[in-house]
C-alpha cells in the first residue's frame, strides 16, 4: 500500500486527507471517495503533480506506471515496458524540469527519470545500488533523496508501519510527540507529505489548454496532451 499524506490550510483551519490504496481501490480518506477502483494490484509509489492536479503511481505487480486525474478519470498507462519491481516515486514538476523518478529492485536494480509525459526515459544510478526503495526530491534545490519510506514536513517526521498498519508522525529532531496521523490503512509502505509550503505556485500551462483527455507536464516542450483511443 501506497499512502500520500495532504496538508491543506483554509482560513486558520487546518485540513488532511490520505490518499491511500486497498485491494483494486485508490481511495481519498477524508471522504472515503474511490479515485480509481479496478485495474489495481500492489501500489507502492504515489506522486501527486500539484500544478495540474494529476496523480501517478507504480503498480510492482503490473509492472507499470499509469496517470489519472486527481478525480481518477483521464487514467492511462505511461510506461510498461521493462520494469521488473517499482517501488518509490517522487516528482519535480517545477518549469525546467518536469522529471519522475522511480526506483526498481528487480533483476537491474536501479533509478531512473522520465519525463512527467512519459518521453526521456533514462537510467540515472544502475551501477552499485542493490535494493533501493523510496525517494524523495529535495523541494526547491533538485536535489534526489532516497530514504525509505519516510517524509519531513516543517519540525516533524512522518513515516509508515506495516506491521502496526499506521502512520506516525514525531518531532524531526527530539523524536518525541510521537502521535498516530492514521490507523485507518492496511500494510503502508511509501508516504509523502503535501502542502502549500513545500508546493511554490507555478503557472498551470494545462489550464488554459484543456482537453478530452489528458493534459501532462513536459520538458521542454510546455505540456503534453492525450487523447483518448
Amino acid at each position: 500500500m501506497s499512502v500520500l499524506v495532504e496538508h491543506s490550510i483554509l482560513g486558520s483551519a487546518e485540513r488532511g486527507s490520505i490518499i491511500v490504496q486497498e485491494g483494486d481501490n485508490l481511495r481519498l480518506e477524508c471522504n472515503s471517495a474511490g479515485l480509481v477502483g479496478s485495474g489495481l494490484d500492489l501500489v507502492e509509489g504515489l506522486a501527486y503533480d500539484w500544478i495540474t492536479g494529476n496523480l501517478y503511481w507504480v503498480n510492482s505487480r503490473l509492472n507499470a506506471m499509469e496517470v489519472s486525474r486527481r478525480d481518477g478519470s483521464g487514467r492511462m498507462v505511461l510506461l510498461n515496458n521493462n520494469i521488473s519491481q517499482p517501488r518509490g516515486l517522487s516528482i519535480d514538476p517545477f518549469k525546467g524540469a518536469r522529471w519522475l523518478f522511480w526506483t526498481d529492485w528487480g533483476e537491474n536494480p536501479r533509478i531512473e527519470r522520465v519525463n512527467m509525459s512519459g518521453q526521456n526515459r533514462s537510467v540515472i544510478i544502475g551501477a552499485k545500488i542493490f535494493w533501493p526503495n523510496g525517494l524523495t526530491v529535495l523541494t526547491g534545490s533538485h536535489y534526489l533523496l532516497h530514504p525509505h519510506s519516510l517524509s519531513i514536513f516543517e519540525d516533524n517526521v512522518y513515516w509508515t508501519d506495516c506491521q502496526l498498519n499506521r502512520v506516525f508522525s514525531a518531532h524531526k529532531f527530539r523524536g518525541d510527540s510521537e502521535t498516530v496521523v492514521s490507523h485507518l490503512v492496511s500494510q503502508p509502505l511509501s508516504i509523502h507529505v503535501h502542502h502549500p509550503v513545500l508546493q511554490p505556485s507555478e503557472t498551470n500551462p494545462c489550464a488554459s489548454n484543456p482537453c478530452v483527455h489528458i493534459c501532462l507536464l513536459n520538458h521542454p516542450a510546455v505540456y503534453t496532451v492525450y487523447m483518448p483511443l
